[in-house]
């Protein structure tokens, strides 16, 4: 862009920067005869002055535009790279500002921080308004110098968000307790709230209780505070005519009064207000605790660890509050809930997924990761970490089986501590019972139920090295985790056994004697090293029908398991076409056992080949049976009288401790039982009675013996069981 200046011998054009200003001139002088000039504008700017907000930021936590008397804070220019800043304070007098953006509060007031900076050719500039104060926001002790005492309130008198008005005291002896903390937080204009040092809990909906002025009374107390102070409970903090302390004067005009806060007369007294007034010392409480505490609901403590550990029970299909499981957060120290302005949930986990902002888990895959609790509130942010670990099973007692060989992890020799455990065959003894017990981390101790010893790793795992067990807790050589191996079936659950400490997994020795198990590092076979554990379960279904491959028996099965699972909440384990090796586990380690098969007195059919016979229930202890409460066998003649009445599969299966057993004395048609299956387990699953819900099934079979012109061979008279009818197994 071209100018033409005509009728001018000399002119002067002036640039001015935010640092400093550049003059062009031009003379045409006395030997020349123009009387004209053009001056050239170039198509591009220079020396452009821009406001980019945001390029400043404290480097400290603290309320990011208030400082106090001689306290000083730093500013940090978080510019284009290479940046250097020049800074200036609009009011020294009050805030003062160095080369370096550190910034010192002088007196009460606000001044603008300034910071200049140049970016290759741009010019620019970003701005902060400070205010000072005469005290900063923090948690203080108020000491009253002429009755040499601190101003105090009981505990025990504050209800979260709901406070009665009453009058805080005067006690002699200064004390670390909360009663004589207190949150002193600038609310503007020169005004403070005064509350007691609370923890508050983010569970809890309220707002903490302020000091204030109570105006029937003229006397100063405590009472419920709300977000936006009202005046009552705003204060003035101004250093007294000695300079030795503050005067705490109320700011409610509706007084029209300027006295201040006065203790009344001794040492228990109430506080009032007097003309006179008296100075009061503020002990700032410098080691008060910050942060982010997790309050454990099973200890009844809160936890201080760094970070906090959780497990969570495997289940796709739920969703987990982490307050139901012990965790809940509660923010301490310089914090308080009113202040609170988020509350989240961050990290990336593979094992769960998590809401944000509920904190809600929905386990994805076993396993651990950490996320951070994020607090921010007006003036501060607290992180705090915490490990969530979705684990398989809850402590409890197990039979660990090799898949391939269905034999059992057992106890080589009980009277030596060192002795190796070994795979022994299925005998369920009490040697083949092993608990797990679940650490905070998602480890677990395995411990022979039998005789209290640790299953334990090598601390240098070689290959074909013999696992053991040990008397004393072991460290982390005896802490074992579970792998699950994915077989192509959902419903299908199969584990490795992984030491904490070492890489290897459990596996059967080499040598294929199954004499022993060992640590085996390398690769994983499948064969030797897929375990099976058996715990406790709500229910097992053992549905062949008449026969094997019975296509009547996928739906029963499905909709006996639905029916348990949605009306009860209850889980299990359903077969039809289960070994015997697996029934008699189950039997040892389940709540109720349903059958639905051909039998006699004497056994049942399991498979084409298998029975589970008198003989091997007597063969049992009485021990394995005590978690067994319900067992109905849907069968032929398994309460008849046969050789002896009482030794019949009805009453030696009650003889083991089960509360109720049910059976029938004569055979039962194949399509009654089929009708009656589904809806006697719904209604038991609703919570009925034993005998509620045989009336129920009944009634069914009753009415396909009718369709079919038959004599009904399921009823009560044809009844036989062990025990009480009146038994509800689901509820």
């Amino acid at each position: 862009m071209k100018k033409l200046l005509t009728g001018i011998t000399a002119f002067a054009l002036v640039i001015t920067s935010a640092f400093t200003s550049y003059a062009l001139a031009f003379d045409a002088g006395s030997g020349t005869t123009a009387d004209s000039a053009v001056i050239t504008e170039e198509d591009y700017a220079r020396g452009e002055s821009h406001s980019y907000n945001g390029f400043l930021y404290y480097s400290c936590y603290g309320e990011n535009d208030i400082i106090g008397i001689g306290e000083t804070k730093t500013i940090v220019l978080h510019g284009p790279p290479d940046a250097v800043g020049v800074w200036s304070s609009s009011n020294p007098s009050c805030i003062s500002v160095d080369a370096n953006g550190n910034i010192t509060g002088v007196s009460k007031g606000s001044a603008r921080i300034t910071c200049n900076f140049e970016y290759i050719d741009n010019k620019m500039y970003d701005y902060m308004t400070i205010e000072c104060v005469e005290v900063k926001t923090g948690i203080y002790k108020i000491h009253n110098s002429s009755e040499n005492g601190y101003l105090t309130i009981d505990r025990n008198n504050i209800n979260s968000g709901v406070v009665p008005v009453g009058a805080p005291k005067i006690t002699g002896n200064p004390s670390n307790t909360t009663g004589q903390m207190w949150r002193i937080q600038y609310m503007g204009n020169q005004m403070y709230s005064i509350r007691p040092y609370l923890m508050m809990d983010f569970c809890l909906r309220g707002e903490g209780p302020a000091l204030v002025d109570i105006k029937d009374y003229g006397t100063a107390g405590l009472n419920n505070a709300t977000n936006t102070l009202s005046e009552q409970a705003q204060w003035w903090i101004e250093k007294s005519n000695t300079g030795n302390g503050y005067y705490l004067s109320n700011s409610d005009m509706d007084l029209m009064v300027e006295d201040t806060i006065y203790l009344q007369g001794n040492a228990a007294g109430v506080l009032s207000f007097a003309q006179n007034g008296q100075e009061w010392a503020l002990e700032e409480v410098t080691d008060a605790p910050t942060g982010i505490n997790f309050y454990d609901t099973e200890s009844g403590k809160n936890d201080t660890e760094s970070s906090y550990p959780l497990t969570v029970l495997m289940d796709t299909s739920k969703t987990y509050r982490l307050s139901d499981l012990g965790l809940r957060p509660t923010i301490y120290g310089l914090c308080d809930l009113t202040e609170l302005h988020s509350f989240e949930w961050n990290g990336s986990a593979t094992a769960f997924s998590i809401n944000k902002y509920t904190g809600k888990i929905t386990p994805i895959t076993l396993g651990s990761d950490m996320i951070t609790c994020k607090a921010t509130t007006a003036w501060i942010t607290v992180n705090k970490a915490v490990i969530i670990s979705i684990v398989p099973f809850e402590s409890c007692d197990v039979i660990i089986q090799n898949s391939n060989s269905k034999k059992c992890l057992d106890i080589q020799d009980i009277t030596v501590s060192g002795s190796a455990a070994i795979i022994n065959t299925s005998d369920l003894d009490d040697s083949q019972r092993w608990h797990l017990e679940l650490l905070r981390d998602g480890g677990y101790y395995i411990t022979s139920v039998k005789t209290g010893r640790y299953l334990t790793a090598p601390n240098t795992p070689m290959p074909e090295q013999s696992i053991t067990v040990k008397d004393s807790e072991p460290s982390t050589e005896g802490i074992w985790s579970f792998e699950r191996i994915d077989t192509g079936n959902p419903d299908e659950y199969r584990y490795k056994l992984l030491p904490r400490h070492a890489a290897g997994h459990l596996s059967l020795n080499a040598n294929s004697t199954d004499e022993g198990a060992s640590l085996v590092e390398g690769n994983y076979n499948a064969e030797k090293s897929t375990w099976q554990i058996y715990t406790v379960s709500d229910y097992s279904m053992y549905l062949r029908g008449y026969e094997d491959g019975d296509t009547n028996m996928p739906p029963i099965l499905s909709a006996c398991q639905n029916s348990m699972k949605t009306n009860a909440g209850l889980s299990g384990w359903g077969s039809t076409g289960a070994t015997k090796a697996e029934v008699m586990l189950n039997l040892t380690t389940t709540r109720m056992a349903f059958f639905l098969t051909h039998g006699n007195y004497a056994a049942v059919q399991l498979n084409a080949t298998e029975n589970l016979t008198t003989s091997d229930l007597q063969s049992l202890g009485n021990s394995l049976f005590t978690n067994l409460k319900f067992v109905f066998y849907g069968a032929c003649s398994t309460g008849s009288g046969g050789a002896s009445y009482n030794q019949n599969l009805i009453n030696v299966t009650g003889s083991k401790g089960v509360d109720c057993v049910v059976g029938y004395r004569g055979s039962i048609m194949v399509s009654e039982c089929n009708a009656f299956y589904a809806p006697f387990v719904e209604e038991l699953s609703n919570g009925s009675t034993v005998e509620e819900a045989l009336a129920v099934g009944h009634e069914v079979a009753l009415e396909n013996a009718a369709e079919n012109g038959r004599t009904p061979s399921m009823k009560l008279s044809t009844l036989c069981y062990y025990g009480d009818l009146t038994v509800k197994p689901c509820a």
